[in-house]
């Protein structure tokens, strides 16, 4: 369980971001459609870092605007944390990471787009883990979204 939340961190501060969590939901839901998974699937995949969760995580990012055509593109990864950056916590710190784990993606040569997502999301649990006042906010993101989940039947 403690995987599964600190992969889905990287997902929540997304989604915190985009400020929508039936958006995001929806998002998560489509690519694991998509894929062919349900959404008890898609949290089973994600808890165990299944291979096939970097493509899950290239779909969102897709859908997010900020992975096209293997570029993942910083200034809308940017843009997404500085729209609700007062709501964010330690936005600053994320806002660092995001500019670390982006060199990293990029420096790698890497083309595909599940390796992609797969590694800049990675890269970001990571370098999250440990940052003071996350871990609860984003406890209390994954039960609203589980709430969603429940609520809306998806």
């Amino acid at each position: 369980m403690k995987r599964a939340f600190s992969v889905l961190c990287v997902f929540l501060i997304l989604g915190y971001a985009y400020s929508i969590d039936l958006q995001f939901v929806s998002q998560m839901k489509e690519c694991g459609s998509e894929m062919g998974f349900s959404p008890e699937q898609v949290m089973e995949m994600m808890a165990k870092n299944d291979g096939q969760v970097g493509c899950l995580r290239a779909c969102v990012l897709e859908k997010l605007g900020a992975l096209q055509n293997g570029n993942l593109d910083k200034n809308v990864l940017a843009s997404l944390l500085e729209q609700n950056k007062d709501t964010i916590p330690n936005y600053e710190q994320i806002r660092a990471n995001l500019d670390t784990c982006y060199g990293e993606v990029t420096s790698g040569g890497l083309t595909d787009q599940c390796q992609i997502g797969g590694k800049f999301s990675t890269c970001m649990q990571e370098h999250m883990t440990g940052i003071a006042g996350l871990a609860m906010n984003g406890a209390f993101q994954l039960r609203n979204v589980a709430q969603n989940l429940n609520k809306f039947g998806l």
